[in-house]
């Protein structure tokens, strides 16, 4: 419970609105449900789905949903002085008189757009919530001077988690096997199959956005199978088939040229399953579970919520460190993915990013490195990088830190001199 100048001393709740995507199951979306959970018992809240998406809005986004035509109207009948969180890209900011007007937003690379008029929109904010530094300092940057605070994604690092054998059964992997003259034998398995016909099974979760450097990690993987006498090791892919061009009507297809363009030739196995359905919050955390490792070879990351869920599975996990992930994960690290910054456009990648946009693409060869590194590791010492890596995580993006900051905000901003005044 906040404390202090926050409550009003008189009757009713003040109103706290969100705009943004609350409903999908991206990162974006599950950050701003696990902040209006921690802030619903000090507000009225009421939602503005500004990215509605018809084939992914499931997600429970717990209170009201208005239009942005009500926002105005809501404000001027509010008792008390209106907060509007914009947890929207810039492009879609708005300043609403009446109310303080609050910034939050993602973005995978330390260079803004400069056609959307960034700038513009973020001057219009009282204050900014920045996920990570790389973000704050990139609104630094653009000439904002109002207060920037470091408010992140909540995540819950007492929450044991345990694995359910039954669901395990229920998740359906398409494992590829050995590769012949008329391709890939691909197989379904079940996830628990996989994880005991696997000394080390390996997981990651991403989209084909040209920004994960998918083809990459194809490479990678294929360069460790070459080396080493693991040859029971799997890594399984949750895959979203988005933010993808020049795709087939079959990701399976799609999927085995890419792994023909990795390397990997007829009479080799590519010991590598994918999971292309959707998978429920239960099932995913089945897969982190199920695994023994998380791997990246993301070029950038305005959070990276898939990493930091992994690690509170008490996961180790083999990614770079950069863009946000330097806000979680500690410099000596010892299976930080060495990678280059580059100024490039990426071949593929979404319109939006400018074409000379700072990445961070892995150096050849580190991966499979750090995967053989981690399998001579014995449990003790993969027990201890889990632990490492959760209690450095845990400074940043656990719920009592992100709650303590954001407590201090609003007292801050409810006890300013404007909080007294009446709404325009």
């Amino acid at each position: 419970m906040i404390t202090g100048p926050f409550r009003p001393t008189d009757s009713g709740r003040r109103l706290l609105i969100i705009r943004g995507d609350l409903r999908s199951r991206t990162g974006i979306a599950y950050d701003a449900r696990a902040k209006m959970h921690l802030l619903d018992t000090d507000f009225d809240i009421i939602g503005v789905d500004v990215h509605p998406d018809p084939a992914d809005r499931d997600g429970q986004f717990s209170y009201p949903i208005i239009s942005d035509d009500e926002v105005p109207w809501r404000i001027a009948a509010s008792q008390h002085r209106s907060i509007v969180l914009h947890h929207t890209p810039p492009d879609d900011f708005r300043g609403f008189p009446g109310a303080w007007n609050i910034g939050s937003f993602y973005w995978e690379t330390d260079v803004a757009p400069r056609l959307q008029q960034w700038q513009v929109k973020i001057a219009l904010m009282d204050a900014m919530w920045a996920p990570c530094s790389m973000i704050a300092d990139l609104i630094r940057g653009m000439g904002y001077t109002a207060p920037i605070h470091n408010i992140t994604w909540p995540f819950d690092f007492t929450q044991a988690r345990r694995s359910n054998p039954r669901l395990r059964q229920s998740i359906s992997v398409r494992l590829f096997g050995d590769m012949g003259d008329r391709g890939f034998e691909v197989r379904n398995h079940s996830l628990a199959e996989a994880r005991t016909s696997a000394r080390n099974l390996f997981v990651t979760v991403q989209s084909m956005a040209a920004r994960k450097g998918l083809p990459i990690l194809l490479r990678e993987w294929h360069t460790y199978l070459s080396e080493t006498s693991n040859s029971s090791d799997l890594l399984i892919m949750r895959l979203a088939f988005r933010h993808a061009s020049n795709l087939s009507d079959s990701p399976e297809a799609d999927f085995a040229s890419m792994l023909q363009n990795a390397g990997f030739r007829s009479g080799q196995n590519a010991r590598i399953g994918i999971i292309v359905g959707t998978l429920s919050d239960p099932e995913l955390t089945e897969l982190f579970q199920a695994s023994d490792a998380y791997v990246s070879t993301t070029f950038g990351e305005g959070f990276g919520g898939a990493i930091v869920e992994a690690i509170v599975n008490n996961r180790p996990v083999i990614v770079p460190r950069h863009t946000a992930m330097c806000d979680y994960i500690a410099p000596d690290y010892p299976l930080i993915v060495q990678s280059e910054r580059r100024v490039v456009g990426l071949r593929g990648g979404l319109s939006v990013y400018p074409p000379a946009s700072s990445w961070h693409v892995p150096v050849s060869g580190a991966v499979a490195a750090h995967l053989s590194a981690f399998v001579d590791m014995t449990a003790p010492e993969r027990a201890k990088l889990a632990r490492d890596l959760r209690s450095y995580a845990a400074r940043f993006c656990s719920v009592p830190v992100v709650r303590h900051a954001m407590q201090s905000f609003f007292r801050g901003l409810l006890a300013e001199p404007r909080a007294q005044t009446s709404p325009v």
